[in-house]
């Protein structure tokens, strides 16, 4: 197995964005299975703890994309023990204060991955979303027990903000509805996006106040063993599973599935092959599913399905072969892409495949 625990120094490798270290980190992560001769090693990433770097929200939430797409990827979030005003006179410090969590939470992973352990072993972390007229509701993985625990002392829900638009978002009120979490605000009647925890630190003032600290415009060294300011040890957010775990941090939007090409790759006496390039530009984990159809004329002699199996942000290619016996001189081959069977329309029009040679 591998241990990776992500510091600062790579954030924004390349060009000064966090544009590259997606493939930075898949890349890294099938060179060591490469090397070890281990193509379904688990890897357990720690993502980025509370730091003043306005690049870490793109982080962590590409680090939990990663994981999200890998079959054997784990993530252990950090965020609600970042560093202490004592540790900040060590320049640029961003490691937590607390290790022993950390840990405790990677070898709970290892103990499933590894040993089969059956009981609960993960933090709670988004799956997809739903709206629900002016609600959002979210749906959680690892969720069981859900619950508020105070950072210090408040009985709402903190850490929620929900949008119209993707660009603009507001404070949200949220509700625990089982292994779900119900998101609202005044003024929002069409959310189409739900954030959590979506800062890169916060902090408490000389009164003791909480602030996130995404707008805030302080530094790392504003938080030194003499300062008025405190820097919190977590974002924010206070909902935690059954197993004191706690919920990662997080981007939702609806799906957005899109087919990008449909292409016959081959033919033999028997059957035409089909290659099928989609992609999905939402944070959502609600599968789609493409439906290959075949008309003579117009009438459907046969239809394929595929489970599109999107957890999140990605790109894919599906191949399939169809029976020829199928297809004559009239025939049309129309790729969609629908919800589920059920749905009355699917997300766009459908995509031709040629069957020229």
């Amino acid at each position: 197995s591998l241990l990776w625990y992500q510091g600062r120094s790579t954030v924004t490798y390349g060009d000064g964005t966090v544009n590259f270290y997606p493939y930075l980190q898949h890349d890294f992560f099938n060179m060591v299975r490469d090397y070890f001769n281990n193509d379904t090693m688990p890897i357990v990433v720690c993502d980025l703890a509370p730091y003043t770097s306005s690049a870490a929200m793109e982080m962590r939430q590409m680090q939990q994309d990663e994981t999200k797409r890998d079959p054997n990827g784990y993530l252990v979030t950090v965020t609600d023990v970042g560093p202490l005003n004592s540790d900040t006179d060590i320049s640029g410090i961003i490691h937590p204060s607390e290790k022993r969590p950390i840990g405790d939470r990677c070898a709970l992973i290892l103990k499933h991955a590894i040993f089969g352990y059956n009981e609960e072993y993960s933090s709670p972390l988004y799956d997809y979303m739903e709206i629900d007229g002016n609600k959002a509701i979210i749906h959680l993985t690892h969720a069981n027990g859900l619950k508020l625990v105070p950072n210090h002392g408040e009985e709402e829900i903190m850490g929620f903000e929900i949008s119209e638009d993707e660009q603009t978002y507001v404070e949200a009120k949220a509700e625990i509805d089982g292994t779900n979490v119900i998101v609202y605000a005044d003024g929002i009647e069409k959310p189409v996006s739900v954030r959590y925890c979506w800062q890169p630190f916060a902090y408490y003032d000389a009164d003791g106040v909480f602030h996130f600290g995404r707008d805030s415009g302080l530094g790392q060294g504003k938080f030194t063993t003499d300062s008025e300011l405190t820097i919190a040890t977590h974002l924010g957010g206070n909902l935690e599973n059954g197993i004191d775990l706690p919920l990662a941090p997080f981007v939702a939007t609806l799906e957005k599935p899109e087919i990008v090409s449909a292409t016959k790759t081959g033919e033999t006496d028997k059957e035409i092959s089909i290659q099928i390039n989609v992609k999905n530009s939402g944070y959502n984990g609600k599968s789609q599913k493409l439906i290959v159809c075949i008309y003579n004329g117009s009438n459907l002699s046969h239809m394929q399905m595929i489970d599109t199996n999107f957890k999140t942000i990605d790109q894919k290619d599906f191949d399939l072969k169809i029976d020829k016996s199928f297809i004559n001189d009239e025939s049309e081959i129309k790729v969609f892409i629908w919800e589920n069977m059920t749905t009355v329309k699917p997300y766009h029009e459908s995509v031709d495949v040629s069957l020229a040679q």
